[in-house]
């Protein structure tokens, strides 16, 4: 919580789209002092992208530029956050990481990773009954095939679904989570 003294923290959820990221990351989020960062949201906000929802590479750059700064805000203000975005590539978590660092904030990375046929059964759902925005096939299909995910160096924690959120919640955070 913020003027606590308690050192805080940065949950990076990386995973690909309709994993399951935002559905864990706003049960993160909702513990006491925890505050939630959705780069979607600041999308939103912006105004971002053409009609068919598509973003140019400078939307994504001015928006990860104002989540960047969000998330340095946040932590400067003893704040701990839950950073949900698709996070893909080890260059991206390991600037999320530095700015933790120069916060003083500790960051640990939560890897969602149910079966990709799960998450391409949720993306066709939602196609019929939009609950948030789709991705388009091309976008997708680059998604998915250049995600690096976390090496062993970087000591990710894996949530793969087959657990209620809550219950998964609840055990690692019996376990110390994150520490």
């Amino acid at each position: 919580m913020p003027g606590s003294g308690a050192q805080p923290r940065l949950v990076i959820l990386c995973g690909v789209p309709f994993a399951g990221k935002s559905t864990l990351a706003r049960a993160l989020a909702a513990r006491p002092g925890w505050v939630l960062l959705e780069v979607d949201a600041i999308n939103r906000d912006r105004g971002a992208g053409s009609r068919d929802g598509r973003l140019s590479r400078a939307e994504w750059t001015a928006t990860y530029r104002e989540a960047f700064r969000r998330l340095d805000g946040l932590l400067a203000e003893g704040r701990s956050v839950v950073y949900d975005a698709t996070n893909g590539r080890r260059r991206m978590r390991d600037r999320l990481r530095q700015i933790a660092a120069v916060r003083g904030a500790r960051a640990v990375v939560v890897l969602v990773e149910p079966p990709l046929v799960e998450v391409r059964r949720r993306r066709e759902t939602n196609r019929l009954t939009p609950r948030r925005p789709d991705v388009h096939d091309d976008d997708f299909a680059e998604v998915v095939s250049g995600f690096q995910a976390p090496g062993e160096d970087e000591g990710a924690v894996r949530y793969d679904g087959s657990t209620p959120v809550a219950e998964w919640i609840a055990a690692r955070v019996a376990a110390g989570f994150p520490s």
